[in-house]
């Protein structure tokens, strides 16, 4: 499924009908990488700009993976236990698409493809508490990056450690 330039995102959820309503989203996305470093053309989808934060985690200095040389399934189970507050814990693995290609977000890559495609395991979990409904909100959340073979042994990786990433925010509507 290696075409110049490509990109895939799906997901499909279900929402059950019992107290709490959770429901289960199923996702993938796959963003092309360039297949030869060494040639004239770049292969690579280049999103631009935009936010990641729907598919591949928190925003700010975190920020692993985006839409480029990615393949990563995953899942998500959101719950609104009342309504106030609303949360979901998520599971995403992720690959390069293409080994020679760099990662995108950090810039590290490893020409000779050996260092394995395999990014890692990332969990992922947000609580929202709407303290005064309509007007401010609290915000706590996380993720947590069990870093796999490319991310432990590629040149240049800034660190072979798992990363830990924790936020709290307050929201003010006005």
């Amino acid at each position: 499924f290696q075409s110049p330039r490509s990109i895939l995102h799906a997901h499909a959820a279900r929402t059950m009908d019992v107290s709490g309503s959770p429901r289960l989203v199923l996702q993938y996305d796959y963003a092309s990488g360039d297949t030869d470093p060494n040639d004239t053309d770049n292969s690579r989808f280049d999103t631009l700009f935009g936010a990641r934060r729907f598919e591949f985690g928190p925003t700010g200095i975190y920020g692993p993976f985006d839409r480029g040389n990615i393949n990563s399934p995953g899942f998500r189970i959101e719950a609104k236990p009342s309504m106030n507050l609303v949360g979901f814990i998520g599971y995403r693995a992720a690959w390069l698409a293409s080994r020679k290609d760099e990662l995108t977000t950090g810039e590290i890559r490893d020409e000779s493809g050996a260092s394995d495609r395999f990014l890692g395991h990332q969990l992922e979990g947000r609580l929202r508490y709407k303290l005064f409904p309509g007007s401010f909100e609290n915000e706590i959340g996380g993720a947590y990056l069990f870093k796999g073979a490319f991310l432990r042994n590629a040149p240049d990786t800034p660190s072979s450690t798992n990363v830990i990433y924790f936020y709290m925010q307050k929201i003010l509507k006005f």
